[in-house]
This record gives C-alpha cells, structure tokens and sequence, in this order.
C-alpha cells in the first residue's frame, strides 16, 4: 500500500504536483496513476453517432488506438515515477483505463491511499464550466482527503499575464480554479 497516490499525466501542473508533494507530505511511499483514456470516436448523446457507434467501436479497435493510448500512458507513467522517485517517494506505477476522475476515486479507494495528490492545469473558470475538472470531480467523490497543487506562474502564462496587469491596475488577480 502507497500512502499517497499522485496522479500524473505528463503535464506541466502534474509535474510541478509531484514536487510539491514531496516537500508537503510527510509520507514516502507513493503510488503514481496515469489514466489512459479509452479513445472514444463517438458521443452516445449524440443520436446520429450512436448509429454508427458499431462501426466507429470497430474502426477504433482495428486502427489500434486503444493499445496505442495505453502505450503512451505507461510511458507519461515511468516518466511519473521516475520524477518521484527524483523528489524522494518510494514510488511504484500503475497504468488504468476509463475516465479519469472515477479511475483516480476508485484506484485511491482500492490501494487504502491516504491522501491523492494531483496538479491542475489553471484553467479559468469559465474553461472550468466548459471543459469541466478532473480535481473538481475528485474533490467532490474521493473518500479521502485530495491535495490539490496549483500551477505556478511560470507554469502558467495567464496568471503571469494577469499578475503584470494586476500590478498597473494595482488590484489582484482574478481568482482561477482548476
């Protein structure tokens, strides 16, 4: 059993997560999950795809996509492990299919995790509302306490380009979510 399981994607925020995590926690065991996403070439919320979801679930089988984009989230994930065993975690992987915010709840209930550990990729929250939130949704249903790790301004352009105007106006930064 890890005593926290970091979720990484290969992002900028994700990387940034693993680091601060390792200087918040007192913890050194870690798990870190990648989830691949199953590429889905249809939406069952639109009618006219479902007709051709038979033939879309095919052509997505033949073309190799979903052997493809798990291929890819284990190497974003040694490349995971990798950084956390650079930060000071004992640091194992592991590799999961399905939608990110419900593998992440279910992976962190299944290993007995104590904390999940996760970056955000500074999205507004109009993006937020939009594109919606993986932290959000982790937030709202792990049965754990989430740790959620903020870009930093070098990470994110936008707020490095709110902070300048901020400063002309002399006022701060509107506040951003996930």
């Amino acid at each position: 059993m890890a005593d926290v399981l970091v979720c990484f994607d290969g992002s900028d925020g994700a990387t940034h997560a693993i680091a601060a995590a390792s200087r918040i926690l007192v913890t050194r065991s870690a798990l870190v999950l990648t989830v691949a996403e199953p590429p889905d070439p249809w939406e069952l919320s639109d009618p006219g795809a479902v007709l051709s979801a038979t033939v879309s679930k095919l052509a997505s089988n033949r073309l190799g996509l979903e052997e493809i984009a798990r291929q890819q989230a284990l190497s974003i994930n040694q490349q995971g492990v990798d950084l956390a065993r650079a930060a000071g975690f004992t640091a194992t992987g592991n590799v999961v299919t399905g939608k990110v915010a419900d593998c992440i709840c279910r992976e962190a209930e299944q290993t007995g995790a104590d904390v999940v550990a996760m970056g955000t990729r500074g999205r507004s929250r109009v993006q937020v509302a939009v594109l919606g939130s993986v932290s959000a949704a982790v937030i709202a249903h792990a049965q754990r306490p989430v740790l959620v790790i903020a870009p930093t301004k070098e990470q994110d352009g936008r707020a490095v380009e709110q902070d300048d105007r901020a400063e002309d106006r002399d006022d701060r930064p509107p506040e951003q979510d996930d």
